[in-house]
């Protein structure tokens, strides 16, 4: 969906402000800051994820023998 399909639907059209654009720039530069950081090693996503593997086999394995209707 394009901002153009919501306009009439959700969101109203707004004329721009100087002091809207600077706010909204100032915004996206701090979001960018906060994502700056180191990036996680492929060794620690693949630990997340055999965990949550792990941890799906282990809540299937419960839901089979406690709650077997809900498989």
């Amino acid at each position: 969906m394009t901002l153009q399909n919501l306009l009439g639907v959700s969101l109203a059209a707004i004329a721009p402000e100087r002091s809207q654009v600077a706010r909204m720039l100032a915004a996206a530069e701090r979001n960018l800051a906060d994502y700056s950081g180191d990036l996680v090693p492929d060794s620690s996503v693949n630990e997340c994820i055999t965990s949550a593997t792990a941890l799906q086999t282990h809540v299937r394995a419960w839901l089979q023998s406690n709650k077997p209707d809900l498989v």
